[in-house]
């Protein structure tokens, strides 16, 4: 890995831009133990590729790829395209930036309206609202 990183933060802070406020959100969510992922988050332990692989579908800031390097399992090196590992630089999406997240995983993620933050509750009735819009445009 050509960069120094800090893999604990790298997961940590890529877990709450995901939507997972805690560390046992994420642990629900993978059935990865929350005892593991705070030994990852603090450092004490890498996480396997098993671990990653898993991970990488839950953490939608983040790829495999990059888990991966960061980890040390691949050498950024042989990548066709280098990361951007800026990852602490807070911006904000612009109109034709473009998230993609399954409405499946939209109750995970922060979601605002008019600059405030939805509710959980607010969060899984627009879900419902947009899976029964998707099923009615379905038939």
């Amino acid at each position: 890995m050509s960069k120094n990183i800090d893999i604990g933060k790298f997961i940590a802070y890529h877990r709450v831009k995901s939507g997972f406020k805690s560390q046992r959100q994420l642990a629900e969510k993978t059935g990865i133990s929350s005892a593991t992922i705070s030994r990852i988050e603090a450092g004490i332990q890498r996480p396997n590729a098993e671990t990653l692989k898993v991970l990488a579908q839950h953490l939608h800031t983040t790829s495999l790829v990059e888990l991966m390097v960061v980890c040390g399992y691949w050498d950024e090196d042989d990548l066709l395209e280098p990361i951007d590992f800026n990852n602490g630089t807070e911006t904000t999406p612009t109109a034709k930036e473009v998230i993609s997240v399954p409405v499946e995983e939209l109750a995970n993620h922060v979601l605002t309206y008019k600059g405030v933050e939805l509710t959980d509750t607010q969060k899984k009735r627009l879900q419902r609202i947009l899976l029964a819009a998707l099923v009615e445009d379905e038939q």
